[in-house]
């Protein structure tokens, strides 16, 4: 069934090989265009990182009891958090709250 497979597949591809227009669009511009991405991509999952690590959460804490300490603790262990304790929480509140804390 692919006996004559081989004979075909080198003819495409020295006729490939042959035509500049066909060895320009995929050759040539792949192999300039992935890396050139790749480095897009680096850049932009490196400046994702940073603003991540710089994230600081606010945690309105009204109990203080060991759960919501633990989670606290929790959260700490990976960003910048700042506990706030017994309030009641309007979005005028919230909004100032979130302004002094510089959080999200």
């Amino acid at each position: 069934m692919l006996k004559g497979f081989v004979n075909i597949l080198v003819k495409e591809l020295k006729e490939l090989v042959r035509d500049p227009k066909i060895l320009l669009g995929m050759v040539i511009v792949p192999l300039i265009m992935f890396p050139v991405l790749g480095g897009i991509m680096g850049y932009s999952m490196q400046a994702a990182r940073e603003q991540a690590e710089k994230a600081t959460i606010l945690v309105v804490d009204n109990d203080r009891g060991s759960w919501s300490e633990n989670f606290t603790t929790y959260l700490n262990s990976s960003v910048k958090v700042s506990v706030v304790n017994n309030i009641t929480l309007n979005s005028d509140i919230a909004l100032k709250l979130l302004s002094d804390h510089n959080a999200t």
